[in-house]
C-alpha cells in the first residue's frame, strides 16, 4: 500500500511540475508573435504584425504611466483564441478576461479576440465594447504583476501598506487607464 502511495504522489507531482512548466513556457502552443520594445505578444491564430504592433505600443503607453513599470522588464502575453487551450492556461477561471500567474511567471494569458480592432470577446462570444478595450485588458493583466511586486517589495521593507492592504497607487497623469476593475474587488489605480 505505501509503494502504491508513493507512485500515485510521484505521478501527481510530475503532472503538477509539467503544468508549471507549462505555463512559464507555452510558446510551443502558439504560432504567431510580435515584439515591441519589452512586450511580446503570442496568438493561436493569425493576426497583422502592424496591428499586433500597434496594440503593444498603446498598452505600453498605458503601463509607461505607473511608476512601477521598468521598460527594462520582459513582459508576454498569450491570446489563448481556442477554447481548449483557455482551458488548459486559465485552469479554472476560463471564463474570464485573462489571468495572470505572478509570481511564478511574467505571462498573461488573454482569453480570444480581434487583434486587428483592439477587442477582447467576453465568455458569450460578444466583443467587450466600452473603453475595456485589448490593450486595456494587457495592461490590466501586467498591472497584476506590477502592483504584486510592488506589495512584495511593501513586505520585505516593512512598510505599514503591507501584503493585502490598499496600495496608493494611481497614475502620474491621472490616467485611470489601468484601473484594476473587478466585480469583487474594489478599484485598484496605479499611482505615483
Amino acid at each position: 500500500m505505501t509503494r502504491k502511495f508513493g507512485a500515485i504522489i510521484s505521478v501527481i507531482a510530475i503532472i503538477f511540475l509539467a503544468y508549471l512548466l507549462l505555463l512559464c513556457f507555452p510558446q510551443p502552443f502558439f504560432k504567431d508573435s510580435i515584439r515591441y520594445r519589452n512586450l511580446t505578444l503570442y496568438s493561436d491564430r493569425p493576426f497583422d504584425m502592424e496591428s499586433g504592433l500597434r496594440l503593444l505600443a498603446m498598452a505600453q503607453d498605458k503601463l509607461g504611466d505607473s511608476p512601477f513599470y521598468l521598460p527594462s522588464e520582459e513582459h508576454t502575453i498569450f491570446i489563448c483564441n481556442e477554447r481548449w487551450r483557455q482551458i488548459l492556461f486559465f485552469n479554472r477561471n476560463y471564463r474570464v478576461g485573462g489571468v495572470n500567474y505572478f509570481p511564478l511567471t511574467r505571462n498573461v494569458f488573454l482569453r480570444d479576440s480581434i487583434i486587428e480592432e483592439n477587442r477582447l470577446r467576453g465568455p458569450g462570444g460578444k466583443l467587450v465594447d466600452g473603453d475595456r478595450t485589448l490593450d486595456y485588458f494587457i495592461a490590466h493583466e501586467i498591472a497584476h504583476t506590477l502592483t504584486g511586486e510592488a506589495v512584495e517589495a511593501c513586505v520585505i521593507t516593512g512598510s505599514p501598506n503591507g501584503f493585502g492592504k490598499a496600495m496608493p497607487i494611481t497614475s502620474g497623469r491621472g490616467n485611470p487607464s489601468i484601473t484594476m476593475r473587478h466585480s469583487r474587488h474594489s478599484s485598484i489605480k496605479l499611482r505615483k
